[in-house]
């Protein structure tokens, strides 16, 4: 097993210990800062600011490696950045520090979108995506392909009645351990009034339709 020692890495604040004990288990998407290579595995240990991870399949990580992922959920996300200090067969020991931490959508009445597509278009990529459900401040979609939490995206709806442009950014991500799959948690940050109106009439339609259904 390869070890080196802990680098002095401070935690920015004593509640984001709450954030490390929140990855056990999590399935994680781990890029490596040098070259952006990306390795997925879940966290299954924690001591401190060392998070162990299992990542599928071999890697080709080294110790010394600077790495960088986020988490979180409705609550909110952190991004985390860190650097590997022990390797052992498929697993990694990481030295972790949170980099930031922003608070979570607002729970606004959701409702689902049966039938509901979009596209999400960032600097890099055009995916397309099924809307699961959405609500007035955002949206959760499921797409082959990941984008990264806090990443920036115009996301275009296609309604039955009309086509909707929002700018939005990417506030959850869950990658399925099952299939190449990923579920976004999408939060609306901006649209000009005629696309704002015609998602808050989306919206309103579909909660109505939900109300009469039950």
């Amino acid at each position: 097993m390869q070890l080196q020692s802990e680098p002095t890495i401070q935690f920015r604040k004593n509640s984001d210990k709450a954030v490390l004990d929140f990855l056990t288990d999590q399935l994680l998407r781990v890029v490596r800062i040098r070259d952006s290579v990306v390795f997925v595995g879940k966290a299954v240990s924690i001591d401190g600011q060392k998070v162990r991870i299992a990542f599928f399949g071999n890697t080709d990580l080294r110790v010394g490696d600077e790495i960088k992922f986020s988490t979180g959920g409705d609550r909110g996300f952190a991004n985390l950045f860190g650097a590997v200090i022990g390797l052992e067969g498929n697993q990694a020991d990481l030295w972790i520090s949170i980099d930031e931490v922003v608070p979570g959508l607002d729970r606004a009445p959701r409702t689902v979108a049966p039938g509901t597509t979009a596209v999400l278009v960032s600097k890099e990529q055009e995916l397309d995506a099924s809307v699961c459900d959405l609500s007035a401040s955002g949206m959760r979609v499921r797409t082959l392909g990941v984008l990264d939490v806090g990443e920036m995206v115009d996301v275009h709806i296609n309604s039955l009645r009309s086509s909707i442009s929002l700018q939005c950014k990417v506030a959850r991500v869950v990658q399925s351990d099952r299939s190449d799959t990923s579920e976004l948690g999408i939060q609306i940050v901006g649209a000009d009034n005629l696309n704002c109106a015609r998602y808050n009439h989306f919206v309103e339609s579909l909660l109505r339709k939900a109300t009469q259904a039950a």
